[in-house]
């Protein structure tokens, strides 16, 4: 992990018509009014999803794959569809922008996929907090690791995707964060091999999708 940018702690912004109170989550971001500004926006959401390595959160509330699909919907609500295949049941939520898979073999939960490219932004935006750092539809990679305490060495990166794993975890989690990677190559022709990635370029990440890791 690297060396974390800066440290913020959010304490109580006075907002609101009325002047309420609305409660800022302690966060680890870099600290700008623009990344300030997406944090008091996210805490006036109906709807907050928090991830931080092994904790998940839904408006304050902890949720975790080790739950079975009806305690995830004492958490979440009763979900919206269902579809299945020949392995898994696909649970889904907040019209398809959260997705749960469930083995049909032994009923447990192997994926939870944030979809944001289906996230309705033409009124404003919504955001997620990964680790503190807001994360939101228009986001490429570059823009949300220029806010968070991540850099590009602390993942993993393919051809459409960059992965970090948390193996401290009581059961160990993989976050995996879909957007399309630049490579260089060296050679021509037959002889092309891919080099290394990219990254002067970045783009958007359609969806985090948190899977149980089994090494």
């Amino acid at each position: 992990m690297s060396i974390i940018k800066k440290l913020f702690i959010g304490i109580a912004l006075l907002l609101g018509a009325c002047g309420a109170p609305i409660d800022i989550p302690i966060t680890k971001f870099t600290d700008t009014p623009e990344t300030r500004k997406m944090l008091t926006d996210f805490a006036k959401q109906q709807h907050r999803f928090e991830f931080s390595g092994c904790d998940m959160k839904y408006n304050g509330a902890l949720f975790n794959l080790n739950m079975s699909i009806q305690e995830l919907s004492k958490v979440l609500g009763v979900h919206s569809r269902i579809s299945q295949t020949k392995k898994n049941n696909a649970y889904f939520w907040f019209d398809d922008v959260i997705k749960v898979l469930e083995s049909k073999k032994n009923r447990e939960i192997s994926t939870l996929v944030i979809r944001l490219r289906k996230i309705d932004t033409s009124n404003k935006p919504f955001y997620f907090l990964v680790d503190g750092a807001p994360l939101e539809k228009k986001m490429t990679m570059g823009d949300f690791l220029s806010i968070s305490h991540y850099d590009f060495n602390d993942f993993l990166i393919s051809n459409n995707s960059y992965k970090i794993i948390f193996d401290q975890c009581k059961h160990p989690v993989r976050y995996f964060m879909e957007s399309k990677v630049n490579f260089s190559y060296i050679g021509n022709g037959h002889m092309r091999l891919k080099d290394k990635a990219d990254l002067k370029t970045t783009y958007p990440i359609t969806s985090l999708q948190i899977s149980v890791h089994k090494n």
